[in-house]
């Protein structure tokens, strides 16, 4: 199975259309900026010694939600996400590194877990959400405008924590493993 090349960094954050402070970065030199990808998923139950980092969003002031995320380095695992999950815990997410900005698309196939879709720019803020109670169903959601990374959230705990368009998304150093 292919790897992505990645470099796990604690401490980076997602600015100014670069990860220049986030957590994983994999460089590539475009125009003469460094354009950061970073690539994230989730799969079937989690094995133990996966890491999980620390997301966080912000609105102008403070900080407005908290989550303990999967990253996943493979693109069979980001094919996987959530599927086949029963449960998803109210503090945790999957994280989803898409590389160059596109318009992404998901569904709801094999996906037990009723989803917050939360569609983030380049520049790490957050451009729209999609609530998906749908499970298991084959129709796609997309977002509005091309992307970088999409966050997985539990349905409703965007709505519920505040978490709208134009906040920003920080990842974070590694967590504990629970």
């Amino acid at each position: 199975m292919a790897r992505l090349k990645t470099d796990i960094r604690p401490g980076f954050s997602l600015t100014g259309g670069l990860l220049t402070g986030g957590l994983l970065t994999g460089g590539l030199l475009a125009g003469g900026l460094v354009l950061c990808v970073m690539l994230v998923s989730l799969s079937l139950p989690v094995r133990a010694a996966e890491q999980r980092y620390r997301l966080t969003i912000h609105d102008e002031q403070q900080q407005v939600a908290d989550f303990t995320v999967e990253l996943v380095q493979t693109a069979e695992e980001m094919r996987q996400g959530l599927m086949f999950r029963m449960s998803l815990p109210r503090d945790a997410g999957m994280f989803f590194v898409l590389g160059t900005p596109r318009i992404a698309k998901f569904w709801m196939r094999n996906t037990f877990i009723p989803l917050d879709m939360v569609f983030i720019m380049p520049d790490g803020r957050i451009d729209s959400i999609t609530t998906r109670r749908d499970t298991l169903s084959e129709a796609q959601s997309q977002s509005k405008k091309p992307v970088a990374f999409v966050l997985e959230i539990n349905a409703g705990l965007a709505d519920e924590l505040g978490i709208k368009p134009g906040h920003r998304v920080v990842l974070g150093a590694a967590a504990e493993t629970r």
